[in-house]
């Protein structure tokens, strides 16, 4: 088994009606899902279609049981869509057929890593479930590749798909260690269906979604930021996807690392996102960095900070940084570490006392990282975190009346970035 296998299965369930999460023959068993947060598993909403409206509903629990063979209740948070008549769910469910699932006492639970990037396909995929075709109740899983998906359609799935039972479980890109979709059933021959993990945006589509959504990408995000800086590369997912890069690259991985990622998504994670900013921060930023490195990606509607960042880095072909023909700058570094100072600069301005203290976290991180970038850029983000414009095209607001901006400190205030202190000590 690999170590990317070993590590997906931990956070695979099995998702059954109530009381039949301990029986192995499958008599009772709906299908799959996975954890992507402690307390949060995602699925397919067609898999717990199957205990009806109440449900659907949240009124009725369902049977959740880890690859420990712990059994807890879960309740549905949320179906996409939600069908007409939830006493009579559709056959087959439309797109995106996306169901979040509360798991109580699930908080020492492993997550998988959930994709940032826009452009998810092609790639080379593992697909992880749980299955009874060989009259038990057990783990499978199948290695293929995807493509197609983008616009929220279906991705198409070839290869070594599992079989019945595995769908709600997830897709994951073996090149990058990363879950880019949901299965959602079998095609024709050897062939799939999976949702692409990018649906996950209808979530925010209104207002009681948006702050769903937020809360459960900022759990998502501090999990995997915690569980680094306890158990190092070794036993955690930045560590996994080091080595999966380095193998692909056959050297070693440097610019924007998943170590970098981990740490810059669990400090952006904090400040309450504002998604129509995050485009035009993301815009400002390409902009101003060279552009033939990078491929323009599928603009889409990004509802979190994170998502902006995926815009950024990677862009070319996945296969490595993109830098100048000189070799000498990394404009995947450069580019991302810029939208993240514009980013604590338009937050700033937003003047919510309760981001001050992510805001000085953020602003201190960011200056260290930006040591070993060039003159040029290094003070362009000094510049944005302690008093610049947070984009040339666009000058800043001057901040409301008693509160304090990292873009523009009025007098007698300090900026979030110059009270900042250095981040506690972690791995690195």
């Amino acid at each position: 088994m690999s170590a990317l296998e070993g590590t997906a299965r931990r956070a695979v369930v099995r998702i059954a009606e109530r009381d039949g999460g301990y029986d192995r023959s499958g008599a009772r068993f709906w299908g799959s899902g996975f954890f992507i947060a402690p307390g949060w598993v995602l699925t397919c909403a067609h898999v717990v279609g199957n205990g009806g409206g109440d449900v659907l509903r949240g009124r009725s629990v369902v049977d959740v049981t880890d690859w420990r063979d712990r059994t807890a209740a879960g309740r549905v948070a949320l179906a996409l869509p939600f069908p007409d008549d939830a006493d009579r769910p559709p056959r087959p469910w439309p797109l995106p057929d996306l169901a979040l699932v509360e798991v109580d006492a699930a908080d020492d639970t492993e997550c998988l890593w959930l994709s940032d990037r826009s452009t998810i396909v092609p790639a080379d995929i593992s697909v992880h479930g749980w299955s009874r075709d060989t009259g038990e109740l057990a783990p499978r899983h199948g290695l293929g590749t995807a493509s197609g998906g983008e616009g929220g359609s279906a991705m198409l799935l070839r290869g070594e798909i599992p079989v019945a039972g595995c769908s709600g479980g997830p897709v994951v890109d073996t090149g990058r260690g990363a879950v880019i979709g949901v299965g959602k059933g079998r095609g024709k021959g050897d062939a799939g269906l999976a949702v692409p993990i990018t649906a996950l945006r209808r979530v925010a589509d209104d207002r009681p979604g948006r702050d769903r959504l937020h809360a459960i990408i900022r759990a998502h995000d501090r999990h995997h930021y915690d569980r680094y800086r306890a158990l190092g590369t070794g036993g955690s997912w930045p560590g996994l996807q080091q080595r999966l890069r380095e193998a692909a690259l056959r050297a070693p991985v440097g610019g924007f690392t998943p170590r970098l990622r981990t740490h810059l998504f669990a400090r952006l994670s904090r400040p309450r996102p504002a998604p129509r900013r995050v485009m035009q921060l993301v815009r400002d930023t390409k902009r101003r960095m060279i552009q033939d490195p990078y491929h323009p990606g599928v603009e889409h509607d990004p509802r979190t900070w994170r998502e902006g960042v995926g815009l950024l880095y990677d862009l070319r072909d996945g296969a490595g940084r993109a830098k100048e023909p000189d070799g000498e700058r990394d404009l995947e570094l450069e580019a991302v570490l810029l939208y993240s100072a514009r980013v604590a600069a338009a937050v700033s301005r937003l003047g919510h006392d309760r981001d001050l203290p992510h805001l000085r976290d953020l602003s201190g991180w960011l200056t260290g990282e930006a040591e070993p970038l060039s003159y040029v850029i290094r003070e362009e983000i000094r510049q944005i975190l302690h008093g610049g414009s947070p984009a040339p095209e666009a000058p800043a607001r001057r901040p409301r009346r008693g509160r304090s901006s990292c873009a523009s400190p009025s007098a007698g205030t300090s900026s979030p970035a110059r009270a900042a202190r250095p981040p506690a000590a972690g791995a690195t």
